[in-house]
């Protein structure tokens, strides 16, 4: 690998690191140096996924934020045997994931949002299909609303308790800003240990406007026992980190049904080969 390349891996293992000693910090946590044998970079979500679900022979997903069905599409070549569940309330964007999921097994397309409660609100519909949101655009938005349209909301909590699904393996959230509405909605779920791993998107800088800041996320999280597995997609704009996916475990899944190979597999930063990193609670409030 050219010097300029292992550089600038090296520069973004550093500020992942500081990012995560300034977040984790605030809440108590010190990052800390261990000793490993080996390590392995993980290349996306999916890796994380396969990691922890190692012995779930069909898991249950639930896509909220289908769009048009990117992620239904790395759910199906990374686990071919799972029920999903895809959530997309945009008329357009639904029609394009119905069309996708009619052709596969196991997978069903909702025209429906997912939030805090049950009613209908008004979508903000973007000229970018990625960005349509609930939350009107911010500054750092590079799309802007082209019309606006009512559309029905379920939660998570009753979704479940219609369609008979007992436990959940992996919930993802990509709601441009609306991810906290869509925990609170599972909040009886997560309360009682049945969704193991959440991944969710969240915006550091303001692409939208009233959006949760992270500590709202983070403690709403902790609360019901969920831990920091990973984060992965950083993206930055103008040079500031704008937005990531995070990725977190129930700590009943995590002690229960994740291998002791699965948690003994170690994520590394390319620069530091023969360390890695704990987290441990520093003593202060």
């Amino acid at each position: 690998m050219p010097n300029l390349e292992v550089n600038k891996f090296m520069n973004i293992g550093r500020a992942i690191r500081k990012l995560a000693g300034l977040i984790l910090g605030h809440f108590g946590y010190d990052v800390v140096k261990r000793r490993v044998e080996e390590c392995k970079l993980p290349s996306g979500p999916m890796d994380d996924f396969q990691r922890l679900l190692g012995n779930v022979a069909a898991p249950m997903i639930l896509d909220v934020g289908g769009n048009i069905g990117q992620s239904v599409d790395e759910f199906t070549t990374n686990f071919p045997t799972a029920t999903i569940h895809t959530f997309e309330p945009a008329p357009e964007a639904f029609s394009q994931l119905a069309t996708k999921c009619d052709a596969l097994e196991r997978v069903s397309a909702w025209k429906l949002a997912v939030g805090s409660q049950t009613c209908n609100m008004p979508l903000g519909i973007s000229n970018q299909s990625v960005m349509s949101s609930f939350l009107e655009h911010g500054p750092y938005s590079w799309a802007e609303k082209a019309t606006q349209l009512e559309v029905e909301v379920t939660t998570l909590d009753e979704f479940a308790d219609q369609q008979g699904i007992e436990f959940i393996h992996v919930l993802k959230s990509d709601t441009q800003g609306f991810d906290l509405e869509v925990l609170k909605g599972a909040d009886r779920l997560m309360t009682a240990g049945r969704i193991a791993i959440i991944m969710f998107e969240h915006t550091f800088l303001e692409m939208y406007r009233g959006g949760p800041e992270f500590d709202e996320l983070f403690r709403f999280l902790k609360l019901r026992r969920y831990q920091l597995v990973n984060i992965h997609n950083l993206h930055y704009q103008k040079g500031l980190l704008s937005w990531m996916d995070w990725i977190f475990i129930h700590e009943d899944f995590y002690r229960d049904c994740v291998t002791e190979d699965a948690k003994a597999n170690s994520h590394l930063v390319p620069d530091l080969p023969e360390t890695n990193f704990m987290f441990k609670t520093s003593g202060r409030p």
